[in-house]
């Protein structure tokens, strides 16, 4: 190998050992790219034309409030947990504008319908147990599951006609909320009642 390959693989290996020098991550070595609150608004654009184009969706973007709501939230992690939030939002809400309601947390709770005290924006609401299913899908698959036992994305997606991957974080939701159980992994997953 050419002197200076083998000079920047050491270079990078060393970097690797460190775990976290120099901004960077022990398993990727990528530099992690923490949100700032004045780019969160060009994010926010740039992922709404990717996830548009990706899923076929017509998200013409986030209203005033909700935007507020977001810029307004403290990110634990990086750009990847906005992207998240952002994907699975815009996907359940498939079109039009997506409101302060329609935003989600990483565990699955509604962000405050309302302002917070002082006219501040909404904070993380507080929920008392798991609240209720939020949707006619996430109804309908409580239903299925309790009536054949199982629920899978297929289908969710059939009755409803909507894309896999919608039908999937339907579901996925109904999971982390606890009222459904993952039985297997990829495609041929079913849900159980918890």
């Amino acid at each position: 190998m050419p002197r200076r390959v083998t000079a920047r693989l050491a270079a990078r290996d060393a970097l690797l050992r460190e775990p976290r020098a120099h901004g960077r991550r022990r398993c990727g070595g990528e530099p992690r790219r923490h949100v700032r609150r004045e780019g969160i608004p060009l994010l926010i654009e740039h992922f709404r034309i990717l996830f548009n184009g990706k899923y076929a969706l017509a998200i013409e973007g986030l209203a005033p409030v909700a935007l507020a709501a977001m810029m307004a939230h403290e990110w634990p992690g990086n750009v990847r947990a906005l992207a998240k939030v952002l994907k699975e939002d815009m996907i359940l809400r498939e079109e039009g504008w997506v409101q302060q309601g329609d935003l989600r947390i990483a565990s699955g709770a509604r962000l405050g319908q309302s302002a917070a005290a002082g006219g501040g924006p909404a904070q993380p609401a507080v929920l008392a147990g798991p609240p209720p299913p939020a949707s006619e899908r996430q109804e309908a698959a409580l239903r299925i599951a309790q009536e054949q036992g199982a629920v899978n994305r297929r289908q969710l997606a059939a009755q409803f006609g909507v894309s896999g991957e919608t039908a999937r974080l339907e579901l996925s939701i109904l999971t982390r909320m606890g009222f459904l159980r993952q039985v297997g992994k990829g495609p041929a997953a079913r849900y159980v009642l918890a």
